[in-house]
């Protein structure tokens, strides 16, 4: 088990570097990013509907970017319960993840209160930051030391 968290840590602290690169990268260059993907001559859109799709992805970008940060914890986890053998929890917590925390949070920010693309940009951060939660409740309970046991037995301890 020491073994195997010290490689975690050691995941993370690599991910996270790489991701908090990314972070800048997306960030400074959001606008260049998004113009690989929609184009600067956009068929079929005047010339302020591009501009305005532009903004608006610009805006999403560099919300959801904040994930990057995020998953480089989440996605060294869920690697750490699979290598245990706990598949089940990398499955219940990208389910819950999304279902439970992203679409609600999508909806209550870009929707109901008004964010827009802001507010679901947004909803990709907050998801994986309650999959971390998931998560470290996971690590602290000790269930992944455990081999063989049944997803309910652990649903109890926790």
């Amino acid at each position: 088990p020491k073994r195997a968290l010290h490689t975690m840590f050691a995941a993370i602290s690599i991910t996270f570097a790489i991701s908090l690169l990314i972070y800048f990268i997306s960030n400074a260059f959001a606008s260049q990013i998004v113009e690989l993907f929609i184009g600067t001559d956009t068929t079929g859109l005047t010339p302020e509907q591009a501009e305005a799709c532009l903004n608006q992805s610009v805006i999403y970008l560099k919300r959801m970017s904040l994930d990057y940060l995020v998953v480089s914890f989440v996605f060294n986890i869920s690697g750490l319960a699979m290598a245990a053998g706990h598949t089940w929890f990398s499955l219940l917590s990208g389910i819950i993840s999304s279902l439970l925390f992203r679409v609600p949070a999508a909806i209550i920010l870009g929707i109901t209160l008004n964010y827009g693309m802001a507010g679901l940009g947004y909803a990709a951060p907050l998801a994986s930051l309650g999959a971390l939660v998931i998560g470290l409740i996971y690590l602290a309970c000790g269930a992944w030391k455990r081999k063989n046991q049944n997803v309910n037995d652990i649903v109890l301890e926790i």
